[in-house]
C-alpha cells in the first residue's frame, strides 16, 4: 500500500512537472508572437523619432539618439494633414451615422417583423456576400458617373444609409433576437407604438453591436484607399489614407526615401483609430463576445 502511495505521488508530480512545462512553453510562444506582431509598430514608432543622418549611420539602431520631433515637423510643412484630416472626417463621421442607423433598422426589422418570405428574402441577401466586390466595380463606377458623382463625395456617404451592409444586418439581427421577447410585448400593451419600441428598447439593448459596427465602420473608412483612387481626382478632396500614398511616392531626400518622415506622417494617421478604438473597446469587446456566444 505505501509503495501504491509513493507511485502516485510521483506519478502527480510528473503530470504537475509536464503540465507547468507546457505552460512555460505556451506563454513563451504568446510572448514571441506579441514580440513579433508589435515589432512593426514599434520599428515605426522608433523610426518617426530619427533623423535622417541617424537613419544613413546607423539603420539597424532601435533607439534614437538623441530623439527627434525633426520628421513631425517636416511632416506638417510637406503634407497638408489637417486638410486631408477634414476630408477623412467628412467620410467617417458621415459613415459612422450612417451605417450603424441603417443596418440597426434593417436588422430589427428581419428580427421583430413577420414579413411574408422573410427568411427567403434574408438568405438572398446573404448570398450576395459571395459575389466579389470587384465584379460590381465597374458597373458601379459607371453608375456614378452617370450620376455625375465623381470627383464628389457621394459615393461614400449615400451608400451609407441604403441598409449599411448585409454583415451588419446579419450582426444586429442576431443580437436583436436575443432580446427577450416579453419586453417588446410589454411595450405593445402599454400602448409603445413600433417606432417607440425601436428607440426605446431596441436600440438601449443593441448598444453593444451598434458600437461595434461604428468602430468597424469608421476604420474600413478611414484605412480607404481604394474607393478615393476611382473617384477622386482633385488633390483638395483626397483623404488621410489616399494622400499618405501619394505623399510616400513624393518624399524624398535626394535620392533616398526620407523613412523617418513617412513613419511620422504614418503615425499621425493611425492615432485617431487607436483613439476610437480605447474609446469604444468595452463595447467592442462585449458586442464581439454577446453576438458570438448568443447569436
Amino acid at each position: 500500500m505505501e509503495n501504491a502511495f509513493v507511485n502516485k505521488k510521483v506519478v502527480k508530480r510528473a503530470f504537475n512537472g509536464k503540465r507547468l512545462t507546457k505552460k512555460i512553453l505556451l506563454n513563451v510562444a504568446l510572448i514571441g508572437l506579441a514580440i513579433f506582431t508589435v515589432f512593426p509598430l514599434f520599428t515605426v514608432i522608433v523610426t518617426a523619432f530619427k533623423t535622417n543622418d541617424q537613419i544613413v549611420n546607423n539603420p539597424y539602431g532601435f533607439i534614437p539618439s538623441p530623439f527627434s520631433g525633426q520628421a513631425y515637423r517636416e511632416v506638417f510643412q510637406r503634407f497638408p494633414f489637417f486638410k486631408y484630416l477634414g476630408n477623412s472626417l467628412i467620410i467617417c463621421i458621415a459613415n459612422v451615422i450612417g451605417v450603424p442607423l441603417t443596418s440597426t433598422m434593417a436588422g430589427y426589422a428581419f428580427s421583430k417583423f413577420n414579413v411574408r418570405h422573410k427568411k427567403y428574402i434574408f438568405l438572398a441577401m446573404m448570398a450576395m456576400i459571395m459575389v466579389p466586390g470587384t465584379v460590381l466595380q465597374i458597373p458601379t463606377f459607371e453608375m456614378y458617373v452617370g450620376f455625375g458623382w465623381i470627383n464628389k463625395y457621394y459615393p461614400f456617404i449615400i451608400p451609407a444609409f441604403l441598409g449599411g451592409g448585409i454583415s451588419n444586418v446579419f450582426l444586429v439581427r442576431q443580437f436583436v433576437s436575443t432580446i427577450p421577447r416579453s419586453l417588446f410585448e410589454s411595450a405593445e400593451i402599454d400602448g409603445a407604438s413600433e417606432p417607440v419600441q425601436f428607440i426605446k428598447i431596441a436600440l438601449p439593448l443593441s448598444m453593444p453591436i451598434i458600437m461595434t459596427i461604428a468602430v468597424f465602420t469608421f476604420t474600413g473608412c478611414w484605412n480607404d484607399f481604394f474607393s478615393p483612387l476611382l473617384y477622386l481626382t482633385d488633390e483638395n478632396l483626397y483623404t488621410l489614407g489616399y494622400g499618405l500614398f501619394i505623399f510616400f511616392s513624393q518624399c524624398k531626400i535626394g535620392t533616398q526615401r526620407a523613412w523617418n518622415i513617412i513613419c511620422a506622417a504614418s503615425m499621425l494617421v493611425m492615432i485617431p483609430s487607436f483613439l476610437i478604438f480605447a474609446f469604444a473597446q468595452k463595447y467592442f469587446v462585449e458586442g464581439i463576445t454577446i453576438t458570438g456566444i448568443k447569436g
